[in-house]
């Protein structure tokens, strides 16, 4: 029986695949779940569509996500930490206090949990953070990390 994926279904097929799949494995797991249809010429029309959309949103979230990237390429962070006599720092720098300085110094918002750090922070000095915009952009962040 041939079915028209509505949905991805892993193992299976990609949203906008018509495959032959057993009867019984249509009737009883992918109609119910409204995971697949009958492929009729309006059901494959409509899909068409709507993979037009998915591609022209991505395009676009990936060309939003590259303009960021140039933005954050620019940026230097500068961070106060509090620090012992020897210069390390009394705890380290967490992503979160980048996502809070890049908010109040350049307005950006990034998701704390899309900033990575190659090593710890733990220690004054010049720093690079790795964020992660999504769509295969990544962007580096120069940090300054002074000691009161």
């Amino acid at each position: 029986m041939k079915v028209l994926f509505v949905k991805d279904v892993e193992g299976t097929a990609k949203s906008g695949d018509v495959k032959e799949v057993t009867p019984g494995f249509a009737r009883n797991f992918l109609f119910p779940r409204k995971l697949a249809v009958q492929p009729t010429a309006g059901a494959i029309a409509h899909s068409e569509r709507m993979k037009g959309t998915a591609d022209r949103k991505a395009a676009r979230g990936r060309e939003d996500a590259e303009a960021l990237a140039q933005q954050l390429g620019t940026a230097f962070i500068s961070l106060n930490s509090r620090a012992g006599e020897d210069g390390k720092l009394f705890g380290s720098i967490t992503n979160g206090d980048v996502a809070e300085a890049l908010s109040l110094q350049y307005g950006i918002t990034v998701d704390r949990r899309k900033i990575s750090f190659p090593d710890a922070i733990k220690a004054a000095g010049s720093w690079l953070a790795e964020v992660d915009l999504g769509h295969g952009v990544h962007a580096t962040v120069n940090l300054n990390v002074e000691t009161e």
